[in-house]
């Protein structure tokens, strides 16, 4: 679960739960490393977009 705080307030500004699974291409170390990674730069896409979207809004409504 990812939290965006305001700064200045320590208000939760919003919430979202990420859940990225990613198969294993061998049973093994290395197979469990690149399924790690897989599911870390999907997760790192996934967060940049919510968190332009969400501040987007926030943006929108402040005008």
């Amino acid at each position: 679960m990812y939290q965006l705080i305001d700064g200045k307030t320590r208000n939760i500004i919003s919430t979202k739960k990420f859940v990225i699974k990613k198969p294993t291409p061998a049973v093994n170390a290395e197979g469990a490393a690149l399924a790690l990674n897989a599911a870390s730069d999907e997760l790192c896409l996934k967060l940049l977009i919510w968190l332009k979207s969400t501040l987007k809004s926030i943006s929108e409504a402040s005008q």
